[in-house]
């Protein structure tokens, strides 16, 4: 290794060094209060930049690999910088080093800094002595989450007498321009407030923390906020989830509780309430061997989705037999078909086709044949003159195709694999009948009620 990229590679090294010892032991209080600073005050740009709030983690901030590539680059520039320096300014030079360190300095005393109108905590009366960690009055200017709105929002505490009576412990306000516009009573452990988004409209929604456990198990109130700022909803339900976190690309949420076996669980909003799924994945079995977890967290979401998809399809039915179909039910999302399914019944026994599109196009085709076995049955019982229904015996082959990304297919008899060879023939048949089956359901078609 030449000596230019040897100083390259020591200065990446030493600036990863110097984040990875500030953010996990010297952030706070050097740099940030403490550790829950940010759960009542916005964060500026530096701070986003380099830290992350999960919800696992009480929402306190945690270095992230964004922060590491940025002081890692940043290292290897300024150690390329170094190496194309003259005499005048030798390596051993004792300004460059302490120029550095202001800067780094100046770089992470930026993520205390606020605003001079963005937080106003106001202590207007004295907590009960149970209580006396935080103010009685948490007033909260949020200009800086939603600009150019007066909005402010407001805990105070209820009294004693008053959280003797009901499980409740402070008052939630909403005013803009001085006027208040929502009202509620909650309760409330600590009376942190975060402001994320958990849902696709853009806008921050409000976060009241409702309770926590022993291992930074934390549950909240949502409000959700509308774009206008003139509604907020309170989802029912939503403090049962421990360590929320939205997925805006699936417009899921999910949690990661941390017990014996940290597990997580999958949510949605849906109205005014929460839906769970019922999945619980783990990341440890019963004996602590580590399972899976993030293959099994993405087929579990696949799940999800799809099952999801299929809640919004509506079930239509072609009013007459057709000819290689029989029966012919079309599926519909919205215009688009996405699915077939048909049965042709015959005296004793049944076809089945079960087509599958995307992207308008066929995805996938299951063709099931059920036939009685007469020649079986003559064979076994040639002399009997009455035909016996329950000596019967019937064929069981299932054809699966799969049409993109490659051209597949599997042949099962009583549900074992027998074949992976394609049958060109009846493939070609299953097409054309395909088409035809979805041209009368555009020609003609009735919804199921």
């Amino acid at each position: 290794m030449s000596r230019k990229t040897t100083i390259i590679v020591l200065f990446s090294f030493l600036f990863l060094l110097i984040y990875w010892v500030i953010g996990n032991f010297l952030l706070y209080p050097h740099f940030i209060p403490d550790e829950c600073y940010y759960h009542i005050h916005p964060t500026n740009a530096t701070i986003e930049i380099l830290f992350d709030f999960p919800a696992v983690n009480g929402f306190h901030p945690v270095p992230t690999r964004w922060g590491y590539l940025l002081f890692g680059c940043t290292g290897a520039i300024i150690g390329w910088i170094w190496t194309r320096r003259k005499k005048a300014l030798p390596l051993s030079g004792k300004n460059t080093p302490i120029m550095l360190l202001l800067a780094l300095l100046t770089l992470f005393s930026s993520c205390s800094e606020q605003s001079g109108n963005s937080i106003q905590l106001s202590e207007e009366k004295a907590l009960p002595a149970a209580e006396d960690n935080f103010p009685a009055i948490i007033e909260i200017d949020c200009d800086s989450i939603y600009p150019n709105q007066q909005l402010k929002l407001r805990l105070e505490s209820l009294d004693e007498k008053s959280q003797e009576e009901s499980d409740n412990t402070c008052i939630f306000i909403v005013t803009k321009n001085q006027h208040e516009i929502f009202r509620d009573t909650l309760h409330s452990s600590s009376h942190v407030v975060q402001f994320k988004a958990f849902n696709k409209d853009g806008t921050k929604d409000i976060l009241v923390q409702y309770s926590s456990d022993a291992r930074s198990n934390w549950s909240y109130s949502l409000f959700l906020v509308d774009s206008k700022l003139k509604k907020f909803n309170k989802i029912k339900s939503f403090e049962q989830i421990k360590n929320p976190n939205f997925l805006p690309k699936y417009d899921l949420i999910d949690c990661e509780v941390m017990s014996g076996r940290n597990w997580t669980s999958f949510y949605k909003i849906q109205g005014d309430s929460i839906h769970e799924y019922g999945y619980v994945l783990y990341r440890v079995n019963e004996d602590g061997k580590s399972l899976d977890f993030d293959k099994n967290y993405m087929e579990t979401i696949q799940k999800i989705i799809k099952a999801e998809s299929k809640s919004k399809w509506k079930k239509y039915f072609f009013p007459n037999m057709h000819y290689c179909g029989g029966a012919v039910y079309g599926f519909y999302e919205g215009s688009e078909l996405k699915k077939i399914e048909a049965t042709y019944g015959a005296e004793l026994g049944y076809s089945e086709r079960i087509v599958e599109f995307k992207n308008k196009q066929i995805s996938t085709i299951t063709y099931r044949k059920h036939f009685a076995e007469w020649d079986v049955y003559r064979e076994k019982y040639p002399d009997e003159e009455e035909f016996d229904e329950k000596k019967m015996t019937y064929t069981n082959e299932v054809f699966v195709f799969s049409m993109s990304p490659k051209l597949k297919a599997k042949h099962y008899v009583d549900n074992k694999l027998v074949s992976t060879a394609i049958p060109t023939e009846l493939l070609n048949e299953l097409i054309e009948c395909t088409w035809s089956m979805k041209k009368s359901l555009e020609s003609e078609k009735e919804l199921e009620k």
